[in-house]
């Protein structure tokens, strides 16, 4: 099979999986409460729009981001495949699958464009984390 059909196939079907693992991690993590004098903080020092971008981007990084991570650089290191073309892939199916997934576990359909740019945050921090450890793993096959 030549190496850059392989690398989309085993990109699309890792990314799906880790698409749908990283769902339920984001919805965990999201369960996670935090206590209201941080909130109050942030409102009396005008910040609040920068504190819940941080906790969105922790909660980005360890519920998809860093599973993203350690799939895409172990398929990159143990497997002869493109590591360019394993990341594409992996990043396009993993945020077309979280899409899907989530539309199917609320039971809507998404028309608009803006319900995906909701998911604008999650495309970014993922595709950052893949794309540099799908190049380290890459890199570092024969070391």
């Amino acid at each position: 099979m030549n190496v850059k059909i392989k690398s989309l196939f085993i990109g699309i079907v890792a990314g799906v999986i880790v698409a749908c693992i990283s769902v339920y991690l984001l919805g965990y993590l999201a369960a996670i409460s935090y206590p209201a004098s941080l909130f109050v903080w942030a409102i009396d020092h005008s910040v609040l729009g920068v504190f819940t971008s941080a906790i969105q981007f922790i909660e980005l990084l360890f519920g998809a981001c860093i599973l993203a991570a350690l799939v895409s650089y172990f398929l990159a290191k143990k497997l002869t495949v493109s590591w360019a073309y394993l990341a594409s892939a992996f990043v396009i199916a993993q945020a077309l699958g979280a899409y899907l997934f989530v539309a199917h576990l609320s039971g809507q359909v998404f028309d608009e464009t803006k319900h995906f740019l909701l998911y604008l945050p999650y495309l970014m921090t993922t595709s950052l984390c893949v794309f540099v450890s799908s190049y380290w793993g890459g890199t570092r096959q024969h070391a």
